[in-house]
């Protein structure tokens, strides 16, 4: 399974977690703001966006396993679509970002 990248970001780089469905406005907002070096973790009820080919997800984006699974989805690595964490994948994030936005 891939990991996300262990190297520290910028400072200036936020941790987004989803949880909202696509269709839902935080979802579209949390897009909106992404920047450079951001990483958009989907969790929850976001996790639907990865079977979702209607929405364009950052390269740096990553989805629970567990809620996938919860969700009747697929939890196979992508070359370049979002890429598939453990738990433990999550707490790492937590420890690499100086920022974190919950949408």
């Amino acid at each position: 399974m891939s990991k996300p990248d262990s190297k520290v970001p910028p400072v200036t780089a936020t941790l987004h977690l989803v949880n909202k469905t696509p269709d839902h406005s935080r979802f579209a907002e949390c897009l909106l703001a992404m920047g450079q070096g951001d990483y958009l973790l989907l969790m929850e009820n976001a996790v639907v966006a990865v079977a979702d080919c209607r929405h364009r997800l950052p390269p740096d984006t990553g989805f629970l396993v567990a809620d996938a699974r919860a969700r009747g989805l697929g939890d196979e690595p992508s070359e370049k679509g979002p890429q598939p964490l453990e738990y433990a994948d999550m707490v790492r994030l937590t420890d690499r970002f100086h920022r974190i936005v919950s949408w």
